[in-house]
């Protein structure tokens, strides 16, 4: 397993957890690595805070955007009904190499589902961005479908991100605000999401009971014990 999420850090696999978790299908005895050196790269990624949320401009006509950063749209909380959804894809800038053919096809399955169940969620006409070029097709979506703004999950790094950055600079051109909106979930946990997993999970009884979810989560211990 390779990563650069903690510098310098190694994970080297296991038999034993090969074995466990494919059912004793694979068994590589003997033919893994025993020492791996640590990944590193020359750019430093500097840590930066968590931008303020967003909000939707009260009385806007507004549509979504599913992208595969996000594709479960209809549990965002937007506050109100929107007019319209687009699914939109940037799977080729995930890389400086040509992308597979089966990554493409997943996402925009997946994307095409995810849109497809907001549409049906709020009973709202659907269309996809042909191509990765979304600021024209969202300004020509918005257009025609009337909006004042259009609302997507919030992005914080990567081809999404990316692709977001650069048509919000052309829908603003054209009166359409774009607003990256998060979950109250996202709202309460990212913020100790800064160092790995343990400074979370310490936070975890805390956050079940800011959200409201302690209750279930003791049912469902009493549940399954």
């Amino acid at each position: 397993v390779c990563g650069l999420h903690t510098r310098g850090k190694t994970y080297l696999a296991r038999a034993t957890n090969i074995v466990s978790h494919t059912g004793g299908r694979f068994r590589p005895g003997g033919r893994l690595a025993r020492s791996a050196p640590p990944l590193t790269e020359t750019q430093v990624h500097s840590l930066r805070p968590l931008p303020g949320a967003q909000t939707l401009p009260p009385g806007s006509r507004f549509g979504l955007l599913v992208t595969e950063d996000d594709c479960s749209l209809e549990t965002l909380e937007p506050g109100r009904v929107p007019v319209a959804v687009m699914g939109a894809t940037s799977t080729s800038s995930r890389s400086p190499l040509p992308v597979g053919t089966p990554a493409r096809d997943f996402a925009m399955r997946a994307v095409a589902d995810g849109t497809e169940r907001v549409a049906t969620h709020f009973g709202i006409p659907a269309q996809s961005v042909s191509g990765e070029n979304w600021h024209t097709a969202l300004v020509a979506w918005s257009r025609s479908c009337g909006l004042d703004a259009i609302v997507t999950a919030y992005a914080p790094v990567g081809p999404v991100a990316e692709q977001i950055a650069r048509a919000r600079q052309e829908l603003s051109a054209h009166g359409v605000e774009l607003t990256e909106v998060r979950r109250s979930y996202d709202e309460c946990t990212w913020p100790y999401a800064t160092r790995g997993y343990f400074r979370l999970k310490s936070r975890i009884p805390e956050l079940l009971g800011r959200l409201g979810l302690i209750g279930a989560g003791k049912q469902g211990r009493q549940a399954t014990g």
